[in-house]
This record gives C-alpha cells, sequence and structure tokens, in this order.
C-alpha cells in the first residue's frame, strides 16, 4: 500500500545557523521523500534551519522577504498559504524556521515559521553560535518527530515550558529543578531538544530561560 504524504513527512530538528554559514554551505538534493540539505565548513548536514536576524526587506507580492543577521543577508520564501508575516515589519527582530533551497546556484530559505522576538537574543544567538565547537550533527531517526505525533511533542514542550517559566525568577530556571519538578518522560532529552529548536535558550551553565 502506497503511504501517504502526511504519513511520510518527517519534521527535522530546526538546528541554529548564521545566514552566512548557509550561503557557504554545500547545497544537496536527495531522491524521493528524503529532505534535501547544507553541508556546512563543520561537517553539519542541515536541512532545517533556525536563524534569528532583521527584517530588511518585505515583498509581499512576490512572497518573500530579506533577512540580515550581521553576517549575511538571504531571501526567505514563504511558498505556504498558512504562513501570516500581517504583523512583521522592516526592523523587526525575528526568528525563522525554515528549508534551505537553492535556485540558480542561489540560497534561499524556504519559510515554515515566522516570529518577532527580542533583540537581545541576537547578541546572544551569535555568541552562542561562536563558542560553538565544530561538530557533526546527525539527524538521527530517534530526533525526527513525525506529524502524527505532532500534537503529542507540543503537549510535552509545553508542560515543560510551564515550568521553566514558573522557576525562572530573572536569572534563568535551574536545570536539576525543572527535571526534579517534570513529570515528562525523558524530561532531559526534551529540554535538549526545546534547546536544539532554539524555543529555550542556557543563559548561562544549568540555567534555562524561554526564548
Amino acid at each position: 500500500m502506497e503511504k501517504s504524504n502526511d504519513t511520510i513527512q518527517r519534521r527535522q530538528v530546526a538546528i541554529k545557523s548564521d545566514i552566512k554559514t548557509l550561503i557557504n554551505s554545500k547545497y544537496v538534493k536527495e531522491e524521493g521523500w528524503l529532505p534535501n540539505y547544507i553541508i556546512t565548513s563543520f561537517g553539519d548536514k542541515i536541512s532545517r534551519i533556525n536563524i534569528l536576524a532583521i527584517v530588511t526587506m518585505i515583498n509581499v507580492s512576490n512572497d518573500s522577504l530579506i533577512i540580515d543577521d550581521g553576517t549575511s543577508s538571504i531571501h526567505v520564501r514563504f511558498f505556504n498559504e498558512k504562513v501570516n508575516i500581517s504583523d512583521i515589519q522592516v526592523s523587526d527582530v525575528v526568528q525563522i524556521i525554515g528549508r534551505p533551497r537553492e535556485y540558480n546556484e542561489e540560497k534561499y530559505i524556504a519559510l515554515e515559521i515566522i516570529k518577532k522576538t527580542n533583540p537581545k537574543w541576537l547578541e546572544i544567538r551569535k555568541f552562542e553560535l561562536k563558542s560553538r565547537k565544530p561538530q557533526e550533527i546527525v539527524i538521527e531517526e530517534a530526533s525526527v518527530i513525525e506529524e502524527v505525533v505532532k500534537g503529542n511533542s507540543n503537549k510535552l514542550y509545553d508542560s515543560l515550558l510551564s515550568i521553566i517559566k514558573e522557576l525562572d525568577l530573572g536569572e534563568g530556571a535551574d536545570f536539576e529543578e525543572v527535571i526534579s519538578k517534570s513529570n515528562v518522560d525523558n524530561t532531559e532529552k526534551t529540554i535538549n531538544e526545546l534547546l536544539t529548536q532554539g524555543m529555550i535558550f542556557e543563559i548561562k551553565k544549568g540555567k534555562l530561560k524561554i526564548l
């Protein structure tokens, strides 16, 4: 029996990156349902990307915008009619989650999610990426979330986000205290997923904050 697109479609972890790294990466096209990806200079394979940047241009008629994070700029295109940018304006700092794509040897991002964020997170993200050690990020089967179970994953995330928000009195929520208070299975793994997807940030060792 042929599987439906909804069953086969998987949502890879959105890897944090800067625009310069994306642009300088090699683009690889896969066959069939396998996702296309970029290979960075670190050897990372990224099929879904998480970028913080400033909106420098919006072209609604062309379903695109341009973002700049200080390292470079890139076009972001939104083919999904569910994507709503009506509240996004030029000069807004936004978090972009999407898929790296290439057309006529020019890279762009196919937009999945866009949301405004506090400008201070731009500096934090720059520090975070600068301090990251080169390593290969392997998107393993255990790290992908099928669309059919997305709702359950969101419930786990929401539960942990609520605990982090409750425990954060300004200096971040203590990692061990979050684990102690949580009833979520594999809490540490779920926290790592939230960190990887950019939903929370370790403001200093052992202290978690919501992005």
